[in-house]
């Protein structure tokens, strides 16, 4: 017999067959219990069959993209490439640094006609 109550948003596994799944929802008035699995299908449960489970409460899988299948690579987070320190630097660099070489080639154009 199961003792745990089950917890919106919280993950399980089955001790028996090892798979996850999360509950989504419950109603202790009807007496039923909501799950999702990991494959994203929907099942409800009577509070008994909840009780008969054998399960345990787990960490939500790191791969959590199982049940939305139409999710694009931007959803998942910062799909960019590993950032170095130089990276973090970069954006400050330019905010104090001198004049770019670019810089005395445009003051010197100005005057001869390049600009009229």
């Amino acid at each position: 017999m199961n003792p745990l109550s089950p917890t919106v948003e919280q993950w399980y596994r089955h001790l028996d067959k090892g798979e996850m799944f999360r509950v989504v929802a419950t109603d202790s008035d009807e007496g039923w219990v909501e799950i999702q699995n990991f494959s994203g299908e929907i099942e409800q449960l009577e509070e008994d069959e909840w009780r008969a489970l054998k399960v345990e409460p787990c960490e939500a899988p790191e791969d959590w993209s199982g049940p939305f299948d139409d999710l694009e690579t931007d959803d998942l987070g910062d799909t960019e490439r590993d950032r170095a320190a130089r990276d973090w630097r970069a954006p400050l660099n330019g905010a104090n640094s001198a004049p770019e070489a670019w810089d005395d080639l445009v003051s010197q154009s100005r005057g001869n006609g390049w600009d009229e």
